[in-house]
């Protein structure tokens, strides 16, 4: 397996290869209006349907759970899309875990055999006031059983929140609850600020993890072994919070290790440098 030294030059190689096959013209990224060749180009006055096919590997079919692409899904790189074309494979046409899906979560070290017949969600969303989504969700045919995925491909490290008033209220009246109910922090954040910030993301996953049902409830964090940043950003926030005792329950799985699961155009389109 090709290596990369640093996360700049993973990321380098990744966007070179994925623009391999993309054609001129290429896509113009909204934060400069400037074009990439790793950035879809989507006409104006695309449908909803056009679009959709447009991001998506040409030759992947079903596209009907992908509903809501994210603003930059028409990136190449994007993980909403590298997630999508990845699970969708594993799940049947009635949202139900496949046994194929089954062998990939015993992959990750979770049962998969507790999953088996269970039902499976993109972009789920668990709390309207929450207002977040979970990348990729399975709960089984016991409800109390639940895997919540956070996947990441090129991005530089787990997503940090604005310090702004919106989610200086959330921390009060969402998450300060979730944190006392949650089983497997060993360092407990206690008020809104620079630790809850750089760790927003990583800390609204762990605390699904409850004193009540932690038995029955996973988390995936599942982003490439070469991407160092994350890689670097996840294991020191598990050094620093989480109670060893979970780490059965705290997942941290790397892409390449699921080449197995993987289908032969994914692996050739999203981790080449694993052939």
């Amino acid at each position: 397996m090709e290596t990369f030294s640093s996360y700049e030059q993973f990321k380098k190689k990744v966007l070179a290869h994925l623009s391999e096959s993309n054609p001129q013209p290429w896509g113009i990224f909204a934060g400069n209006g400037k074009p990439y060749s790793h950035i879809v180009n989507i006409p104006k006055g695309s449908s909803q349907e056009d679009i959709i096919k447009q991001i998506l590997t040409k030759d992947k079919v079903n596209p009907d759970m992908f509903t809501s692409p994210h603003r930059y899904a028409h990136h190449l790189n994007s993980s909403q899309v590298v997630c999508y074309e990845f699970f969708r494979n594993l799940i049947t046409e009635q949202k139900r875990v496949s046994v194929e899906l089954v062998k990939c979560l015993k992959q990750m070290g979770i049962p998969g055999d507790l999953f088996a017949d269970g039902f499976a969600r993109f972009e789920w969303i668990p709390y309207k006031e929450e207002n977040t989504n979970f990348d990729f969700y399975i709960h089984a045919t016991n409800p109390s059983q639940k895997i919540y995925f956070e996947i990441k491909y090129t991005e530089q490290g787990f997503g940090v929140c604005k310090n702004d008033e919106e989610h200086k209220k959330k921390f009060g009246t969402i998450y300060k609850d979730m944190i006392d109910k949650c089983a497997c922090l060993s360092k407990i954040p206690t008020k809104f600020n620079d630790e809850w910030i750089k760790n927003y993301q990583l800390f609204r996953n762990v605390l699904r993890i409850t004193k009540e049902n932690w038995q029955n409830e996973y988390v995936v964090f599942l982003f490439p072994k070469m991407n160092l940043t994350a890689k670097k950003h996840f294991e020191k926030f598990k050094a620093e919070y989480i109670n060893s005792a979970f780490k059965d329950h705290i997942k941290e799985v790397f892409w390449e290790d699921l080449c197995a699961s993987m289908a032969d155009t994914f692996r050739k389109k999203y981790f080449f440098y694993t052939i």
